[in-house]
């Protein structure tokens, strides 16, 4: 009986270990691990498409960076190309995290009946370890306040400036 009570204490101990543990390690005032900014405009050559891509393993932010020109007969805009990867301190992914979790679902669905005005379309993705939220708006910039997309926005030109690029010249 003595020897049973041992294993059940044990088990219990070693089972609030292990949780207090993964959530001392995981568990984060958010559980947020990735966020993926896709921009396409079929009229624009420079930032033809943009991404940005935010990656965490625990406070470690990984930040992929492409911005490509639009496929040209010749070179001429290759020297705008983009393709980096640097690391992002923590407090300046919890603020786009902020920015992405202000973004209402309602207010995209009420925009819904814009057709892409400008060939543009914006895409916000952002989720935990095994779920996900994707937002797919097209002309984000046309009639932003009218169609309730200002939190959107703000969350994308946040993503853009936290990786200096001016949203001037993507929108």
């Amino acid at each position: 009986m003595k020897d049973e009570n041992i294993k059940i204490w044990m088990t219990k101990f070693l089972f609030i270990f292990l949780t207090s543990f993964t959530v001392s390690t995981y568990g984060q005032e958010h559980n947020i691990y990735h966020i993926k900014f896709d921009y396409y405009h079929a009229m624009r050559i420079p930032n033809h498409h943009v991404s940005v891509e935010f990656l965490r393993y625990g406070d470690s932010i990984s930040v992929h960076l492409l911005s490509e020109p639009m496929k040209a007969l010749d070179n001429k805009w290759n020297h705008t190309k983009i393709d980096t990867t640097f690391n992002l301190a923590k407090s300046d992914f919890d603020k786009i995290v902020t920015a992405v979790k202000q973004v209402n679902c309602v207010d995209i669905t009420n925009g819904m009946d814009v057709i892409g005005l400008d060939g543009s379309t914006c895409e916000l993705i952002y989720g935990g370890m095994s779920t996900g939220v994707s937002y797919k708006v097209p002309s984000p910039d046309s009639d932003t306040e009218k169609r309730n997309l200002n939190d959107f926005m703000f969350a994308c030109k946040a993503i853009l400036h936290t990786v200096e690029l001016d949203p001037k010249e993507i929108f």
